[in-house]
């Protein structure tokens, strides 16, 4: 099985077609580049299906249609978003752990 890889990726929301549905009914995808897919070019933008399992590392996220994907470096933009956005995300946010490569 190929590790699919995320590169330059975001959060980003999925707001229900309901516009009366509950905050917590939003869910979570990813946007970013996607390299190693037997689906997708190299490069290829995409926007994965809601995430549901996420592992310890917080690099390895399992969407809702069971994709896997490795998780490189954040977009740029992601980055500067969440630093001034979220603040106490970014004091948490281990930036020395920022990945480059993966051992096939």
């Amino acid at each position: 099985m190929n590790k699919v890889i995320l590169r330059d990726w975001a959060v980003v929301a999925r707001p229900p077609q309901n516009p009366y549905a509950a905050p917590e009914t939003i869910k979570l995808s990813l946007h970013g580049k996607v390299y190693n897919s037997d689906k997708f070019e190299d490069g290829d933008e995409i926007t994965t299906s809601h995430f549901v399992k996420v592992n310890d590392s917080g690099r390895l996220i399992t969407t809702s249609s069971g994709s896997v994907y490795y998780l490189w470096n954040p977009s740029e933009d992601y980055i500067s978003w969440v630093e001034k956005n979220l603040p106490e995300l970014w004091e948490k946010w281990d930036h020395t752990s920022l990945i480059t490569e993966y051992d096939e």
